[in-house]
């Protein structure tokens, strides 16, 4: 007879749920593509627009503001003072004692913020140079993203590239060639929304590839997910369940970073990750 523990194990993907495992105000979205999450909880995200790049002109707004901010809070630091209330996408004040997980929706926007922002302060011609100073941004800000307090998850879109041989690989977008291809080196949790056209139902047309497949980048470390794990849920509370269950007792999970073009899942992946509070 099988123990409840072997029972657990036995059970399919679909069919074991896990608790939300934040409160409401404990994520903040980073919110460079400025649209609104699809779906109704959202409200209980700290979702915050953000609207420009710079490591001068701390306000509101800054995606280097937020992220000095959540790592001042978590040192029991000074905030950076404003002028006007630090509020949220839907007027509420952020408290960053309580963020626990931080969400960059997309890596891509981000990007493009980092790179007008280099040629807003370049004043020569050689568009060469802007590319290189924002190749050596991306260098220091990686730091600082992989020393933050807290995990990230990272949502960007995708680029095709071809090899020498015709061979399309699907990886983040990144402006330049320089590095082009090279952000999942950054992260031992890549995966990628790869919906399926033919499920007729949401819950299983949906969905995260785990490893390499068809010209998808993904990777997981081994044993994280069980070989018929080829494709999961697009749900972040089960991911990072996941990861906490292969890397037990651990205080600061790995970053993850999920690929997908607009449409597959991306956001909506966020919707079970906050437990509402009985009232």
């Amino acid at each position: 007879m099988e123990t409840k523990e072997q029972t657990q194990t036995h059970q399919t993907q679909e069919e074991k749920t896990y608790e939300p495992l934040y409160k409401p105000g404990e994520v903040m979205v980073l919110n460079t593509d400025n649209n609104i999450l699809p779906f109704p909880s959202a409200i209980d995200f700290v979702d915050v627009p953000v609207t420009f790049y710079s490591d001068v002109d701390y306000r509101p707004g800054n995606f280097r503001y937020y992220l000095r901010n959540i790592g001042r809070a978590a040192a029991g630091e000074e905030l950076v003072k404003t002028e006007k209330p630090d509020l949220d996408r839907y007027g509420k004040p952020i408290d960053y004692l309580k963020i626990k997980l931080v969400v960059v929706d997309t890596l891509t926007k981000l990007f493009e913020h980092i790179l007008e922002h280099h040629k807003s302060i370049y004043t020569g011609k050689d568009l060469r140079q802007v590319f290189g100073n924002f190749q050596e941004e991306m260098k220091k800000l990686w730091i600082k993203l992989n020393k933050a307090p807290f995990p990230i998850v990272f949502f960007s879109h995708l680029e095709e590239l071809q090899d020498e041989v015709g061979l399309i690989d699907r990886r983040a977008y990144v402006p330049g060639k320089a590095m082009s291809g090279k952000i999942e080196a950054e992260f031992s949790v890549v995966l990628a929304a790869t919906p399926s056209r033919y499920e007729k139902s949401s819950s299983k047309r949906y969905r995260f590839q785990t490893a390499l497949m068809e010209g998808y980048t993904a990777k997981t470390p081994m044993g994280m997910f069980q070989e018929d794990e080829l494709h999961i849920p697009n749900d972040i509370n089960f991911v990072i369940h996941k990861i906490k269950d292969y890397y037990p007792g651990i205080e600061r999970i790995p970053n993850i970073l999920v690929n997908g073009a607009s449409g597959t899942g991306k956001s909506t992946s966020l919707h079970n990750l906050i437990r509402r509070e009985s009232k």
